[in-house]
């Protein structure tokens, strides 16, 4: 393709091919956890495929940021986030008055997700809030089964995976969202709880996270920093049971809308072309 004047672009969905798996292993080994983040031959691929890529598309500041500290300059980066269909998240109407602290995630579990500490987090919270329900997905991978196998104690309400009109309503019976992912190009999950009016606890690592203005929309917390969760759940909570808390209209539609994406791309292939042009 460079032969004939082409280029390589590569769809970053996720953080840089090192970042990823350096996070991760790391991960892996403080648990236990005998199985490799992904398979090793597809990190090694993908290590060095890198060598080929011209530009690279990046849905989100966390992997733009991943691939700058491993050595790709900033002009060969775009940053375009992903055209999301939220047409089904929206907001409900009011919450009912007698409903227990409810606390919610929808994604899967896994120590990408970082679930050890969300488990924890809840732990706490439990501890200080009583009657606080839980609801979670079954979606559990290996790699979490023991750890969550020690967690029996919590109040968790299990859902199967569920299409997207039945989660907007699950989620719209919950009061708070939690994603404490290790790694994450843009965690699809926070954006529709986002879009259903609900504050969100994330992580930098996220992707998602670019969307929340803190103390406002949700609050971005540390990586593996589950007293964190806990203390900004309880700050959540208290404003709920004190002056109630208005239901959060996030701009995400338009900002994440196809018409976006394609003025985006645009933009990209514009400077890109244009550079190419005019050396």
């Amino acid at each position: 393709a460079r032969q004939h004047r082409g280029m390589a672009w590569l769809d970053a969905g996720n953080s840089h091919p090192q970042n990823f798996w350096e996070i991760l292993t790391e991960e892996h080994s403080r648990w236990g956890c005998r199985y490799p983040p992904v398979c090793p031959a597809h990190y090694q691929r993908s290590l060095a495929m890198m060598q080929n890529v011209d530009q690279v598309l990046a849905p989100s500041h966390f992997v733009e940021k991943s691939f700058l500290e491993h050595g790709f300059p900033a002009e060969r980066i775009h940053r375009i986030p992903y055209a999301t269909d939220l047409s089904v998240f929206q907001p409900g109407s009011s919450r009912p008055p007698d409903r227990p602290f409810t606390v919610i995630n929808t994604g899967g579990l896994s120590l990408r997700k970082g679930t050890p500490y969300l488990l924890e987090a809840l732990r706490n919270l439990k501890g200080r809030i009583p009657d606080l329900r839980i609801l979670l997905t079954r979606q559990v991978s290996d790699s979490i089964r023991p750890i969550l196998s020690k967690y029996g104690d919590l109040p968790i309400e299990w859902s199967e995976t569920l299409p997207p009109a039945l989660l907007a309503e699950r989620l719209r019976r919950a009061d708070l969202f939690i994603l404490p992912s290790l790694e994450e190009g843009m965690a699809r999950t926070a954006l529709e709880a986002m879009a259903c009016g609900l504050p969100v606890i994330l992580t930098p690592n996220t992707g998602a996270c670019d969307y929340v203005e803190e103390g406002v929309s949700g609050n971005i917390v540390p990586i593996r920093d589950p007293e964190a969760i806990a203390d900004k759940s309880m700050e959540w909570w208290s404003k709920i049971r004190g002056i109630g808390l208005p239901i959060i209209r996030p701009a995400l539609r338009k900002k994440l809308s196809i018409e976006a994406f394609s003025v985006n791309t645009s933009n990209a292939l514009t400077e890109i072309f244009g550079r190419a042009e005019h050396p």
